[in-house]
């Protein structure tokens, strides 16, 4: 019986300690065994991208979801920071 490419790339990743816990694709991930396993708000359980898009505040989930609005003033807050100011007078 031969080895996928997907469990060789798992079991590389666990030897190299990539391996984080469960994928997002798992059973174990799919069916927490308590509701708060995978909420946007800890860090840990979830996907950078789904921290980051799913709150307002991934520190103050209290705040709420993301909205468009909030989304945009985050990118424009983001984007004055990046900024740099011109050499010419």
């Amino acid at each position: 019986m031969g080895i996928g490419a997907r469990d060789l790339a798992h079991r590389r990743a666990q030897l190299a300690g990539l391996d984080q816990g469960p994928s997002s694709r798992s059973p174990e991930y799919r069916h927490p065994a308590y509701a708060y396993q995978t909420a946007p708000y800890l860090y840990f359980n979830v996907s950078y991208a789904r921290n980051m898009m799913t709150l307002r505040d991934p520190s103050a989930p209290e705040l709420g979801p993301l909205t468009p609005r909030a989304l945009a003033g985050r990118v424009w807050a983001t984007s004055a920071l990046c900024r740099a100011p011109s050499a010419e007078p």
